[in-house]
């Protein structure tokens, strides 16, 4: 059995990897309100769900919604609710896919220079 320090860790592992394959900014991986680890969007989140990941997503309207959840027909609808809702996606997602997730949540995109891998970037810190 687990206990809830190595489910954070395992969690902070899942969306780091999902991070990755998303090319998302590192900044995006943090807490939500209640503590738990989640990819921030200005227009949704990702959490890590069981073996896959739950996207939530709010939008504009009903309408907007509507056309959101055709962008991402490669996700599972889970909650539909007027004008937002989680999908869930069970896999890694393929460039184009990753593309249409960056877009819809608003998750910022990280590009390291040529020749290096987003994970030998260095890390920067300031400190005043």
């Amino acid at each position: 059995m687990t206990g809830p320090s190595e489910d954070l860790q395992t969690d902070k592992e899942r969306l780091r990897q999902l991070r990755e394959a998303l090319h998302g900014a590192f900044r995006s991986l943090g807490h939500d309100k209640c503590g738990d680890w989640c990819l921030l969007g200005s227009r949704g989140h990702i959490y890590r769900d069981g073996s896959g990941w739950l996207l939530y997503v709010r939008c504009r309207s009903g309408m907007h919604w509507t056309w959101t959840k055709k962008r991402l027909a490669f996700f599972r609808l889970t909650q539909d609710g007027d004008d937002e809702g989680c999908l869930h996606l069970d896999r890694l997602p393929s460039a184009a896919e990753a593309d249409e997730i960056r877009q819809v949540i608003g998750l910022r995109q990280t590009t390291p220079p040529r020749g290096v891998s987003a994970r030998h970037m260095p890390r920067i810190s300031f400190h005043l």
